[in-house]
């Protein structure tokens, strides 16, 4: 068996990896690939009783920049949107207390790293 990471070839495996370090950080991941008319959003958690929308980037090498630079206004305004209609369509109390997060998934040489950042961005709408 190789010592060697995994190495995600798509955006799915780096979800699943993703999915894999936020829940042994604590997060309960309530839904994966959220869909609406509005976008998408990879992964709907829950870090104690913050409700979090996070997006999963993933970059092979250096050389495409950090892949939370992949982030754009228009991708926050999306996600915005998209969890706003999320909190509608499981009618999430108003209380709740909402972030945005992001996952970095690098690949590196002989290692594939997973960030977490909390309270990434923050709504766009």
């Amino acid at each position: 068996m190789s010592s060697r990471s995994p190495v995600p070839g798509s955006g799915g495996v780096a979800e699943q990896l993703a999915a894999e370090r936020l829940c042994q950080s604590g997060y309960v991941v309530r839904e994966k690939n959220y869909r609406c008319p509005l976008g998408e959003i990879d992964i709907v958690a829950e870090d104690g009783d913050v409700l979090c929308f996070i997006e999963v980037k993933f970059r092979a090498g250096e050389q495409q920049g950090h892949p939370l630079e992949a982030i754009t206004p228009a991708k926050r305004r999306t996600i915005s949107l998209v969890a706003l209609h999320y909190l509608q369509a499981y009618a999430v109390a108003d209380d709740v207390t909402v972030r945005f997060d992001a996952v970095a998934v690098t690949l590196g040489e002989d290692s594939c790293e997973v960030q977490i950042v909390p309270g990434a961005f923050e709504s766009s709408i």
